[in-house]
């Protein structure tokens, strides 16, 4: 984090908001995509059905910066200039999770197989409730998993959070009220620094020289490890070249001589072949 050396700081801040904002984002995505599959699946909704399946594959291949620069726009006009909250970050990643939420699930529902909908509505159930009961019920494995997979897209997103949500140094449970920090964006800014403990950190390495865990503990084969007195390892000069030895030349192989059959073996394998013959 900003104003961090090498004996201090860490990425707790970074995993609070992490989780904050992608739990709100799945709050916002996971209804909604869940609710358009199902119109998409079970319901005729003509021109308003291929409108949405146009928008949701229209979604799923814009730039990632694109739904940081939306949400963030409207806020602003609604909040003031540089507003910035983990709202927003949420709003900005449910953007990207729906679509992922709303293909899988769209996908799960038209694997359950018809006759399971047929059987209920012979048994004078209502559609609604044979949607809850029987079509869900029957695809919860993959309704689950698809949901995964949307967590997992925007879990790592950096370039809508750095615009929507920025970054901070203190820990910010507040999703409503000031920046916010998260692991996608405290990473690339540790990163980027080149420095040696930022570097250490960004790898997600501890980074106390005087920690004793870390007094002794080289890092590479250990034929090539020295521990300098501060503890950290280096390489070993490296010694003079190894004398080769010279391989012993080996005899060419022999190479027989083709040798002609003699003209008695040929005669004779003629008589025996006229004798033999009918």
């Amino acid at each position: 984090m900003r104003g961090a050396d090498a004996s201090n700081g860490g990425f707790y801040h970074g995993i609070v908001g992490t989780l904050q904002i992608t739990g709100i984002a799945t709050l916002i995505s996971v209804p909604l995509g869940l609710f358009t599959a199902v119109f998409l699946v079970e319901y005729n909704g003509g021109w308003i059905a291929r409108a949405i399946t146009f928008l949701v594959d229209v979604m799923t291949g814009i730039p990632r910066s694109w739904p940081g620069c939306s949400p963030y726009s409207i806020f602003l006009i609604a909040a003031g200039p540089r507003y910035q909250a983990g709202i927003i970050g949420a709003v900005a990643l449910s953007v990207l999770m729906t679509p992922v939420v709303i293909r899988g699930v769209e996908e799960m529902l038209q694997l359950v197989p018809s006759h399971l909908r047929e059987a209920s509505y012979a048994l004078g159930v209502p559609k609604w409730l044979t949607i809850v009961k029987v079509v869900l019920r029957t695809a919860v494995a993959g309704i689950t998993t698809s949901v995964m997979i949307a967590i997992a897209r925007v879990i790592g997103e950096t370039a809508p959070l750095l615009i929507t949500v920025g970054l901070t140094i203190r820990t910010n449970t507040n999703p409503l009220d000031g920046s916010m920090s998260t692991l996608p964006v405290l990473v690339y800014d540790q990163y980027s620094r080149g420095e040696a403990a930022a570097m250490e950190r960004a790898w997600a390495r501890g980074t106390d020289p005087h920690h004793p865990g870390h007094a002794a503990q080289p890092r590479g084969p250990p034929h090539l490890q020295v521990l300098q007195p501060q503890g950290r390892p280096a390489l070993a000069p490296p010694g003079p070249p190894r004398p080769q030895r010279p391989r012993a030349l080996s005899s060419p192989p022999q190479v027989k001589e083709p040798t002609c059959p003699s003209a008695s073996t040929s005669s004779a394998r003629t008589s025996t072949t006229a004798t033999s013959w009918p």
